[in-house]
């Protein structure tokens, strides 16, 4: 699926998305973390002038998307580089272990009484055991430069995604080599 949405503004959004493909593990979400906050904020944002980007790995799905995005049709494409990203990161022998701790902050964030009972209910709804909070934590732990390689097919499998661009006329118009369907 590949639409375009018309709208009266001078931003726009992008997403591409796919299922996930593979079966998922916790070094999915050290991944996305690397390449929201050490390439996508630096391509999108700083140099392409959208207010909010980012990436999600997710259980069944992969996402990249971007908000109040000037250039949607540039976001795109650097979505779509991302594979080349993450494999360069790792040949550069860069730590990862601040993106790490990052991961565990974002999975594990402090917490009122009231929020911690609210996530218990959801926790408790969905089946999810402390055995399995171990499990997730340990795999985000042990997540080395062999692991995040074996995100880079899922990365290149989103390139041939669904494609959601919400812009103006402009926009989608540079857009076009995306196949997208124009809805008015």
């Amino acid at each position: 699926m590949k639409c375009g949405i018309k709208i009266p503004a001078q931003i726009g959004y992008g997403v591409l998305a796919c299922d996930l493909g593979r079966e998922w593990d916790e070094s999915g979400r050290v991944a996305a973390n690397i390449l929201s906050l050490g390439y996508l904020w630096n391509v999108i944002r700083v140099q392409g002038g959208a207010y909010g980007c980012g990436l999600r790995l997710g259980p069944t799905a992969s996402a990249a998307y971007s908000f109040r995005d000037p250039t949607p049709a540039r976001s795109l494409t650097m979505y779509r580089e991302a594979a080349d990203f993450l494999r360069s990161f790792v040949d550069s022998g860069e730590r990862i272990d601040k993106f790490v701790i990052s991961t565990i902050s974002d999975t594990e964030p402090l917490m009122s009484p009231r929020d911690e009972g609210a996530v218990a209910d959801g926790r408790w709804f969905s089946g999810k055991t402390e055995e399995d909070l171990r499990r997730e934590r340990a795999q985000i732990l042990a997540t080395d430069g062999e692991k995040l390689l074996t995100w880079c097919p899922v990365l290149e499998h989103m390139a041939d995604g669904a494609v959601a661009v919400v812009a103006h006329d402009e926009a989608l118009k540079a857009c076009e080599a995306e196949g997208i369907v124009i809805a008015d």
